[in-house]
């Protein structure tokens, strides 16, 4: 694995605790409010623009977005209301056509449970 396969969260300490990130992993958390969220996401998309990295922000949620007014970020607004099957091939063509080596963050999951009304479904898109 090369030193460009190594992702830094942005956050030092938890880079260490966890022995930081690899190209390709799936980071999900469990939070109790949106601001939690955004405790992480801010220093990862801070230093992702540093690290010059592609980040696609993929948008379907109610809440605030995660991400606001960032000129380094694409945002795609996909429907969950379309169904899981849509929204999936949805995802899944949005990743296809931007590439390799993309940094994607979505909204939180568990908006996802207004359109699909299952953990099952989520825990299998996820």
């Amino acid at each position: 694995m090369g030193i460009h396969d190594c992702i830094s969260t942005g956050i030092k300490g938890f880079d260490k605790s966890i022995d930081i990130l690899r190209l390709g992993d799936n980071v999900a958390w469990q939070i109790d409010s949106i601001n939690d969220y955004r405790f992480v996401v801010d220093p990862y998309i801070r230093q992702a623009i540093t690290d010059n990295r592609k980040i696609v922000y993929v948008r379907f949620g109610n809440q605030p977005a995660i991400i606001n007014d960032e000129s380094s970020v694409k945002i795609c607004q996909v429907n969950a209301d379309s169904g899981f099957v849509s929204f999936t091939t949805e995802v899944y063509n949005l990743v296809a056509r931007e590439g390799k080596r993309v940094f994607y963050i979505f909204d939180c999951l568990t908006d996802l449970l207004q359109s699909w009304h299952s953990d099952l479904m989520i825990g299998n898109f996820f």
